[in-house]
């Protein structure tokens, strides 16, 4: 709220690495994700070095469909989120068509 209402800021906002022992020492990972786009980031990083898991990107995403589904995260929120990334793509590489 402060970064997007007081600050009037309307750009991306990137989570540092959710993978941080003290991040998902207190959370666990698929909640640290959660939580973190509860806070509004847009982005999530994750390095998955720790314990590496190749399952990471399915869990994280049922997580955050959950949390869709149950209220935490508005579809609204995901929505602005996927404008905001897909504006600053198309900033970078105005010519090559990403949306």
């Amino acid at each position: 709220d402060v970064l997007r209402e007081e600050l009037a800021f309307n750009g991306l906002i990137i989570t540092d690495d959710l993978d941080m022992a003290a991040v998902r020492e207190r959370y666990g990972r698929e909640e640290a994700f959660v939580r973190a786009a509860v806070a509004g980031n847009d982005l999530l990083l994750s390095a998955n070095r720790a314990a590496p898991d190749r399952d990471l990107v399915e869990k994280v995403t049922r997580a955050l469909v959950g949390a869709v589904e149950d209220g935490r995260i508005s579809r609204e929120q995901i929505e602005a989120s996927y404008r905001r990334i897909a504006a600053a793509k198309r900033s970078l590489w105005p010519r090559s068509g990403l949306h």
